[in-house]
């Protein structure tokens, strides 16, 4: 699944990467915002396609958890 959506965002951004378009110009017919497309532009300069994985959002840690007592 992760990788229709790395494949997903590259397809959007390989046009700004090529110089074949803008971001303004992209941002017309995109359905993310310019935020979204300009952090994942940042990722992939940074770390190639591979940075373009979604990150989770699920906390490390539980610090509300209820103790297990035996």
């Amino acid at each position: 699944m992760s990788k229709n959506i790395k494949e997903e965002r590259f397809r959007w951004i390989s046009p700004i990467i090529n110089k074949e378009t803008t971001i303004v110009s992209l941002l017309k017919v995109c359905p993310y915002s310019e935020s979204s497309i300009k952090r994942w532009l940042r990722a992939f300069r940074e770390g190639g396609i591979e940075a373009l994985e979604p990150k989770s959002t699920r906390p490390k840690t539980q610090p509300n958890e209820t103790p297990i007592r035996i």
